[in-house]
């Protein structure tokens, strides 16, 4: 039977959480587990990333393309396999992701599992939606929900109006509190 390891990843400063569940199998490396996170996210994979210590402080893999990265030491995401890092259910580390809005995110290692299904990766849960790319990390973020909350005329009452139209334009109908895992997992599950 194939075995899978099982993840919960949530974005780090952002209340309520915003979180995805999902597992990928046991052979997998960093770079399926950062296709996995983007992916279950929705973000659109358009910036560089690195996977870091559960404190955040030392990197463990790096991104392929991330050409500037100094610490030979630290293997690209494609050369580190998930089971030799993540040996302990309970096992953390950090992913960020766009190195300018550092958007951080706790991945736990739930543990492994062996399944009669045959599959490559599967999304199982998860909760609100991902904060829509370039919104300026998790202070943009927060502008967005607030102002996806406002009415245009209460948009209008406000002392900056004119930018809150603006990002009320820029945001569309994105509702910080939407996620369809049904949806999700058509794009997700392989």
């Amino acid at each position: 039977m194939p075995r899978y390891l099982e993840f919960r990843v949530s974005l780090n400063d952002i209340e309520p959480e915003i979180w995805r569940r999902f597992m990928l199998l046991e052979n997998a490396t960093f770079e399926h587990l950062h296709e996995c996170i983007q992916d279950a996210f929705g973000w659109e994979e358009c910036h560089l990333f690195e996977f870091r210590d559960k404190k955040g402080r030392n990197a463990i893999a790096h991104a392929e393309e991330d050409d500037t990265f100094l610490d030979e030491d630290v293997p690209a995401v494609d050369e580190l396999t998930l089971a030799s890092f993540f040996t302990k259910k309970g096992t953390k580390c950090q992913y960020v992701y766009d190195m300018g809005d550092s958007w951080e995110h706790a991945v736990e290692f739930l543990g492994a599992v062996e399944l009669p299904d045959n599959f490559q990766r599967r999304l199982l849960d998860g909760a609100r939606a991902c904060p829509l790319e370039d919104s300026g990390g998790v202070w943009g973020y927060q502008n967005c929900v607030e102002v996806a909350s406002m009415s245009e005329e209460d948009i209008k009452k406000s002392g900056d109006a004119e930018e809150k139209l603006e990002r009320k334009e820029w945001i569309g109908d994105w509702n910080p509190e939407a996620f369809d895992l049904k949806a999700a997992k058509k794009d997700f599950d392989v």
